[in-house]
């Protein structure tokens, strides 16, 4: 748990750490959930999908430049929205 709350404080805080520790961390939640597919639910009770999304809503048009989007964040947030929207898609199918 502490893993996904630290991974969460980098998306809310990204401004603080940074474009390349975003890709990072966005490469750590695809891994995660590429390698771990269950573990999606503990991410959500964490609030990593929440943080996620708030953070590309309010960066994704950001210059680039030391904490603005680069190309690898531009990658990682593709990744990671695809697993996001997989596991809700899925979620949704089931109700």
């Amino acid at each position: 748990m502490l893993l996904y709350r630290c991974l969460r404080t980098m998306f809310e805080r990204s401004d603080f750490f940074g474009g390349s520790l975003f890709a990072l961390a966005a490469s750590v939640v695809t891994d995660l959930l590429h390698h771990e597919p269950l573990s999606y639910r503990t991410l959500e009770e964490v609030g990593l999908p929440k943080a996620f999304v708030a953070a590309i809503k309010v960066r994704a048009l950001a210059p680039a430049g030391p904490s603005g989007m680069h190309t690898q964040v531009v990658c990682a947030q593709a990744r990671v929205l695809v697993w996001v929207c997989k596991r809700v898609f899925r979620y949704l199918g089931q109700m």
